[in-house]
């Protein structure tokens, strides 16, 4: 798994709410950055869809996260995501491509998966 994560809401260590700060807390900044795709303001929270193809770019943070795979469980209890059922889940930990002034990396992200249908994107 990659040691990377990309942040849009909150994951950012601002924004972290307290059940995960303690985790959110030891992500390690590597630099602003975009992926290609939708953003939606869903009220508390906001929700990424990633589209290789599109030409809106969802901005966020890319961060090194030491042993991932030790907090992955929290982080994905924390958005909603059920490896086991993701059709059941609120989002969906997924890998992109992350967009940065001098290369690109791919890191993790949670989509959202919910329905966007009567949702207009807010980037």
């Amino acid at each position: 798994m990659q040691e990377y994560l990309f942040a849009y809401g909150t994951l950012n260590p601002d924004l972290a709410p307290p059940e995960i700060a303690d985790i959110v807390a030891r992500f390690e900044f590597v630099r602003s950055g975009t992926v290609r795709g939708l953003l939606f303001d869903l009220g508390p929270y906001r929700g990424a869809v990633p589209d290789a193809e599109s030409d809106r770019r969802i901005c966020g943070n890319l961060y090194r996260v030491a042993g991932l795979e030790s907090v992955i469980d929290r982080l994905d209890e924390y958005e909603g995501f059920r490896a086991g059922d993701p059709d059941r889940s609120l989002f969906v930990r997924s890998e992109v491509t992350v967009e940065l002034a001098e290369r690109s990396v791919d890191a993790q992200i949670y989509v959202y998966n919910g329905d966007i249908s009567d949702l207009e994107p807010v980037n």
